[in-house]
C-alpha cells in the first residue's frame, strides 16, 4: 500500500484532486460511517504527506513519508472543515416539522395503533439529539476560532458586515440608499403593462422603485424585458423594483421583484442591495423600522430589514452552492 492507494490516487494526481479525493475518502473511512480507525487514519497521513509540496517531493523520491507533519493538527482542522460543511446542511434541521414524514405514513395506512405512537416519539427524540449536537458543534467551532462571528468586506458602497447570528441566520450591515421621487418614464407604464403610482430613484444605487397598488398587481407583472433594457440603458437604471404593500395577514409587508435584462438578468430571484432602498421607503409608508419583505420571483424569498439611522440591516438565511478558495497573484 502507498500514500497515494490511501487516497485511491495515481502519482501524477493533482493538488485539487488531492483535495477531492482526501474529502471523499475521509467521509467513506469515519468510524461514524462504518469505517475502521486505522483506515481512517491512514487517509489523515496520506492527505498530510500528499496536500505538502515539499513533503510530496521527498515522498516520491524515497518513499518515505516519516517527514510527514503532526497527524493530529491535520486531523482536527480538516476534521473541523467536514464539520463545517455538516452544520451547513444541518441548518435548516432547527426549523423542519419533525413528524411530517411519519404524518405522511399514517396518512397512507402504513402505521397503526401504537407504531405511530413509537414512530412519532422516535423522530422527536432523533431531531431533539440533532438540535444538540449542532448547537454543540457550533459553540465549540466558535470558540476555537473556526467560525467567524462576522466577515467585513471592503466593497465601493464602503465596510459591508456580515454576521453569523445565533439562530443560524445571516445579518447584513449595509448603508442605506437614498429615496428620491422622480418622474416616471413616458414608456415605462407600456414596458410594465401597468401605471405606476410613483416612482423613486435611489441614488448611488441606480435603481428605479416602482411603487404600485398593490400584492396582486406586483405578483401578475409580465414586462417587456426588451423595453425595460432599453429604458434602463437610456437612463443609467441599474435595475427596476416594482413593489407593492402585502396582503392582509401575510405575514410579510410588502413585495417586490427585480428586473435587469440590460445586465443579462431577466429577474434576480432574491436581490438584498435592493432591500437597502426598500426598507427606508417602506419604513416612511408604515411607520416601522423592522419590516418583512417577499422577493415575489418565482423561487422567492424572505428578507428581514432593519432601519438603523444610515444603515439598513437585512437578515435572512443562505444556502452554500459554491466552495473554493481564491488565491492572490504571486
Amino acid at each position: 500500500m502507498t500514500l497515494y492507494s490511501d487516497l485511491d490516487l495515481p502519482e501524477d494526481a493533482s493538488p485539487e484532486d488531492v483535495k477531492r479525493a482526501y474529502r471523499r475518502r475521509a467521509r467513506a473511512t469515519h468510524p461514524d460511517k462504518g469505517g475502521s480507525a486505522a483506515d481512517f487514519q491512514a487517509v489523515q497521513r496520506a492527505y498530510a504527506v500528499l496536500s505538502d509540496q515539499s513533503k510530496r517531493e521527498h515522498y516520491d523520491r524515497t518513499g518515505n513519508d516519516s517527514a510527514a507533519p503532526d497527524i493530529r493538527a491535520v486531523a482536527m482542522t480538516t476534521l473541523a472543515t467536514l464539520v463545517t460543511q455538516f452544520i451547513e446542511k444541518m441548518q435548516d434541521i432547527k426549523h423542519q416539522d419533525p413528524l411530517a414524514a411519519v404524518r405522511q405514513q399514517i396518512a397512507n395506512g402504513k402505521l397503526q395503533g401504537d407504531q405511530q405512537l413509537y414512530q412519532q416519539q422516535q423522530r422527536i427524540a432523533k431531531w431533539k439529539e440533532a438540535q444538540k449536537r449542532l448547537a454543540r458543534l457550533e459553540d465549540a467551532l466558535r470558540s476555537d476560532g473556526r467560525i467567524s462571528a462576522s466577515v467585513r468586506f471592503a466593497s465601493r458602497s464602503g465596510v459591508l458586515i456580515a454576521h453569523a447570528q445565533d439562530d443560524g441566520t445571516i445579518r447584513l450591515d449595509f448603508p442605506a440608499a437614498p429615496v428620491i421621487e422622480a418622474a416616471v418614464p413616458d414608456d415605462l407604464p407600456d414596458a410594465l403593462g401597468i401605471a405606476p403610482d410613483a416612482v423613486y430613484r435611489t441614488g448611488a444605487l441606480r435603481d428605479l422603485l416602482v411603487v404600485l397598488a398593490d400584492e396582486a398587481a406586483v405578483r401578475k407583472l409580465d414586462p417587456d424585458l426588451t423595453a425595460i433594457g432599453r429604458i434602463t440603458r437610456r437612463d443609467d437604471i441599474r435595475g427596476i423594483v416594482p413593489t407593492g404593500p402585502a396582503d392582509g395577514g401575510a405575514g410579510y409587508d410588502f413585495v417586490s421583484r427585480f428586473f435587469a435584462p440590460a445586465d443579462g438578468i431577466a429577474e434576480d430571484p432574491v436581490t438584498g442591495s435592493a432591500h437597502t432602498a426598500l426598507a427606508p421607503y417602506w419604513s416612511a409608508r408604515l411607520g416601522r423600522d423592522e419590516l418583512t419583505g417577499l422577493q415575489a420571483s418565482a423561487r422567492t424569498g424572505l428578507v428581514r430589514v432593519a432601519l438603523r439611522g444610515e444603515r439598513v440591516h437585512l437578515t435572512g438565511r443562505a444556502v452554500t452552492v459554491v466552495d473554493g478558495e481564491l488565491l492572490s497573484a504571486p
